[in-house]
């Protein structure tokens, strides 16, 4: 499994929004209504109505004709309301009205069912026949049995088959899944073990936890292991956005892998050129530190990332701050995506440097030499964060390459 440069913005920008979602989670919250959808809903329904002072009932018996629906209706309300729309969205209109209490609103064709979440629903055999008229009657979706609530867990609980919940964020616990996840399953520090009956219509997303997926699990998002270790089923198939072995074991994921690790390489190149045009000077600055103290550049690296994900936590626990740390945290991937091209550069004068002045050699060398230890599988994982590691320490050394001068005090003693 390997964490490729390419992946770090998508991956750290699901990481700090999980994140938010867990504190906000965390934090007492108060009951929100909401209108649950059962059902196929077209999008391309659109309605004008004009109720002025009605009951709500009545204002949706008024949606319901001009929506051309067959409506079963109960425990809607007697408020007064004043409804004004022209050709918009049938369903939203129909949230807006009962946006004030939670309702469930199922759908099987034309036949639209709404009830209260808490009572019990209405029989539906009866009241398909009543609605359409018809000598056949016609029966309705099963209503939920409660209110699809998100899970935060912390210990070791179980989604059972035929469980229904909504979003899963697991710190430090355990979760098995065999029921279905409305939204994301995001693990920190934890275990997620997906059985073959789970179904989760968004992500998976692991950051130093382990997640374990068996053949017949269904995901409809993508999935993501970040610092933490991933176990599939040979027949399982997701979209992985930080792990380049879909095919492992075969010629074609061999291929795969080369052709990633070779476009990779290209890349680091080509960017690494364009600093070397535009900023010798600074790149030169960073090589000489690298290339001077090394033991000292990683260990600065390993204090730069975790004062950094000390700032994202820190950042993410007020609503405020959520934005700012997604943009400290895009800007941290590019500015160390930057000083990764740097170490090529410093990789070729070390080894290169006595048959060659030209600094694109030396670049050009010290991408082909990383892209051949990239292919060692697990040396070249754990070479390559320890490169990373070491340009980032470089990069905090020289002040940014020189972007962030030094106070005038330090400089004159």
């Amino acid at each position: 499994m390997t964490l490729s440069p390419r992946s770090w913005p998508r991956a750290l920008l699901r990481l700090t929004l999980c994140l938010a979602a867990l504190v906000l989670a965390l934090l007492p919250t108060t009951a929100r209504a909401e209108l649950q959808r059962n059902g196929a809903w077209p999008t391309d329904e659109r309605v004008s109505l004009s109720v002025h002072g009605a009951p709500r009932t009545q204002a949706v018996r008024e949606l319901a004709a001009a929506a051309k629906w067959n409506l079963v209706a109960q425990g809607l309300g007697e408020q007064p309301v004043d409804v004004e729309v022209n050709d918009q969205p049938a369903t939203r209109v129909l949230e807006l009205l009962l946006g004030s209490d939670d309702f469930v609103a199922e759908r099987e064709g034309n036949l639209v069912s709404i009830h209260p979440i808490d009572p019990s629903p209405p029989a539906p055999a009866a009241a398909a026949a009543t609605a359409q008229g018809a000598s056949k009657s016609k029966a309705a979706p099963a209503a939920p049995t409660g209110k699809v609530e998100d899970r935060v867990i912390t210990g070791s609980e179980r989604i059972a088959p035929g469980e229904v919940v909504g979003d899963v964020i697991v710190w430090r616990g355990s979760v098995v899944v065999e029921g279905t996840v409305n939204g994301s399953v995001a693990v920190f520090g934890g275990s997620a073990q997906l059985l073959s009956t789970a179904y989760v219509k968004e992500d998976v997303v692991a950051f130093g936890g382990s997640l374990e997926l068996e053949n017949g699990v269904r995901v409809d998002g993508e999935v993501s292991s970040l610092f933490g270790k991933m176990t599939r089923g040979d027949q399982v198939q997701v979209v992985c956005s930080t792990c380049s072995d879909e095919a492992k074991g075969s010629i074609e994921g061999y291929a795969k892998i080369f052709a990633e690790r070779l476009a990779g390489a290209s890349l680091l190149w080509i960017v690494g050129a364009l600093l070397l045009a535009f900023a010798l000077p600074r790149a030169e600055s960073m090589r000489a530190e690298m290339l001077a103290r090394p033991l000292r550049s990683m260990g600065l690296g390993v204090g730069v990332v975790l004062g950094l994900g000390l700032v994202l936590l820190t950042l993410v626990v007020t609503l405020i701050g959520i934005p700012l740390a997604v943009l400290v945290g895009l800007f941290s991937v590019l500015a160390g995506y930057l000083a990764f091209c740097m170490v090529p550069f410093a990789l070729g004068t070390k080894l290169f440097g006595g048959r060659s002045q030209n600094p694109y050699v030396h670049l050009a060398l010290g991408c082909t030499f990383l892209f051949f230890v990239q292919l060692i599988p697990g040396i070249g994982e754990l070479l390559s964060v320890l490169a990373a590691l070491w340009a980032l320490g470089a990069l905090a050394a020289t002040r940014g390459a020189g972007l962030v001068p030094r106070r005038r005090g330090v400089a004159e003693s």
